[in-house]
């Protein structure tokens, strides 16, 4: 368990974040970040109770033991003696008796919370409807279908077919998949579940 060091502001585009630190003096089950959990849910125990508070970000780093070179990243009780930055650009970091611990941010829940609802509600509280996006090529770009008529009722998407290839993808809040594509009055009529 991890103790929230502070609230930081990142600036334009990513804005509030909360900072926890990698203490070898810190909680019991000290944790750090690690490839892949970005999107990981961060909560913070308020009495007996615990709330999500925040969505897992990034991390300090890279770090690197010279001024040059790709460098590494690493979660370290003590970044001091070691280089920070990016390739190009090493600066030191001031090696002193006390620990210098790397940290971990979570993007907070409390400052998308307009957001966050506003989401809720567009959705119906919980019913997603699903966000048509075509490419030319398998592998994208996709882009949204402006003109994709939903109906949840039946649960079909009705898109006006590709000039030469098309691909369909949904995007959604929950999970659904494209089970039947039919041609109907030289409409393409995609089933999903």
């Amino acid at each position: 368990m991890n103790r929230v060091t502070g609230a930081i502001d990142l600036g334009p585009g990513l804005g509030g974040v909360l900072k926890a630190a990698f203490d070898a003096d810190g909680e019991a089950e000290e944790a750090c970040l690690a490839g892949g959990d970005s999107a990981g849910a961060v909560f913070i125990q308020r009495g007996a109770a615990w709330e999500l508070a925040g969505i897992n970000l990034a991390v300090d780093g890279p770090y690197n033991y010279t001024n040059s070179g790709p460098g590494f990243f690493a979660a370290l009780f003590d970044e001091g003696g070691l280089f920070t930055g990016d390739e190009g650009d090493w600066q030191k970091v001031v090696d002193t008796v006390a620990n210098r611990p790397m940290g971990f941010y979570a993007t907070r829940i409390s400052e998308r919370l307009a957001w966050i609802q506003d989401i809720i509600a567009l959705h119906g509280g919980g019913q997603t409807l699903p966000v048509v996006q075509t490419a030319s090529k398998v592998n994208g770009p996709f882009t949204p279908d402006p003109d994709a008529i939903v109906d949840p009722d039946a649960r079909t998407v009705t898109v006006a077919p590709a000039a030469k290839n098309g691909f369909f993808r949904l995007t959604s809040c929950s999970a659904l998949r494209i089970t039947t594509i039919t041609i109907r009055g030289g409409q393409v009529v995609l089933g999903y579940e």
